[in-house]
């Protein structure tokens, strides 16, 4: 969303949001979501956090076809083509900061991610630890990115 964007829209995108993360959340467990997909087993908190708060956007498989996709200019990212953009490295320090969003300027039309790192250390408020256990749920939605690169 632009910064000329009004606050309708942004309630109605926040509305769709809500709606598909709730309906990926009464979804799928873990265990079943694209497990057969999935090199390690031992990323299904992983892949759980992400359809959570990723999934809604980007879709299940990370191609940027979720649900709320067709109402967003610009469209969510494919998630999968990240290494390969990046010439077979994946950055993971620039997916994090995506992710997290919290040092992002946002004041110029900047991103339609939420900043996914303010929301998860306000879900674990009053907890001291709260931006550090903020910053390990967003790494461990860049693990799960990781492991849908093709």
């Amino acid at each position: 969303m632009t910064a000329k964007v009004g606050m309708g829209v942004c309630r109605k995108l926040a509305v769709l949001w809500a709606a598909a993360s709730l309906t990926a959340a009464v979804g799928a467990p873990a265990s079943e979501i694209e497990m057969e997909e999935l090199d390690a087993p031992h990323l299904a908190v992983e892949a759980e956090l992400y359809r959570l708060y990723c999934g809604a956007c980007h879709g299940r498989r990370g191609r940027g076809d979720g649900p709320i996709a067709p109402y967003l200019d610009p469209r969510p990212l494919d998630l999968t083509t990240i290494e390969r953009d990046f010439q077979g490295e994946f950055p993971r320090y620039l997916v994090a900061f995506s992710v997290d969003g919290r040092d992002t300027v946002r004041a110029h039309g900047g991103s339609n991610m939420p900043v996914w790192g303010e929301i998860f250390a306000e879900e674990l408020l009053p907890d001291p630890a709260a931006r550090a256990k903020a910053h390990g749920k967003v790494m461990k939605i860049v693990d799960y990115i990781e492991s849908i690169q093709r």
